[in-house]
């Protein structure tokens, strides 16, 4: 089970805010780690079907009905509208099937996707696969909510996605520029020690008041 969940290799790129992982790892566990960057072309490839690996998105439902007066949208509609675009790019440039993998507390929004995307042309249609799964929160965990609502899930994804090899976890906050399969091709070159693949953020995370992960 352990190296099954070991192998669930999670490219983030510029897609993923790194130093919340980072942080929570290092001050939770004690870690102390070394970065080092590699050459892809350093290490050997092995055996992932990169066409079939699932996309992950995290949408939860923060509970709060105010709407924002500028768009008279709610928190969780906003993250929606983002979702659906995201999807959107990602099946208008993608020249294969993709499967999107919802992750939430708050089963409605699987219909309120496929609602959005019963309006497409059906060649369009026919290469997307959605699914929706509750979000996993280990017991005593105290962090989920840590200044955005269900925001550390994406650190519990072995364990929420465990029959998958790999998987690639994206905020709602972006967009495809190119074909989704630049992206999933990374892990060709992951070996048995590569877990998952990042890039710094530098300086976003001094904008947020957090509490100590330590406390």
């Amino acid at each position: 089970m352990f190296r099954r969940c070991s192998r669930i290799l999670t490219v983030m790129l510029y897609l993923i805010l790194t130093a919340s992982i980072y942080s929570s790892f290092k001050a939770l566990f004690g870690l102390s780690v070394t970065v080092r960057i590699n050459s892809m072309k350093d290490h050997e490839r092995i055996d992932v079907e990169t066409q079939t690996t699932p996309f992950v998105l995290i949408l939860c439902n923060d509970g709060n009905y105010l709407r924002f007066p500028e768009i008279a949208m709610t928190k969780f509609e906003i993250q929606l509208r983002q979702a659906k675009t995201l999807i959107k790019s990602a099946v208008k440039l993608s020249k294969s099937s993709i499967r999107f993998i919802i992750l939430g507390n708050d089963d409605t929004v699987l219909l309120a996707l496929k609602t959005f995307v019963s309006e497409w042309p059906p060649l369009l249609r026919s290469r997307l696969t959605l699914s929706y799964r509750p979000v996993f929160i280990p017991e005593g965990w105290h962090l989920m909510d840590l200044y955005e609502k269900c925001v550390t899930e994406k650190l519990f994804l072995p364990w929420v996605l465990p029959e998958f090899d790999a998987v690639v976890y994206m905020d709602t906050d972006h967009v495809f520029m190119r074909p989704p399969e630049h992206l999933t091709q990374h892990f060709k070159y992951f070996d048995e020690k590569q877990v998952l693949g990042v890039a710094p953020v530098d300086g976003f995370y001094l904008q947020f008041n957090t509490e100590n992960y330590k406390n």
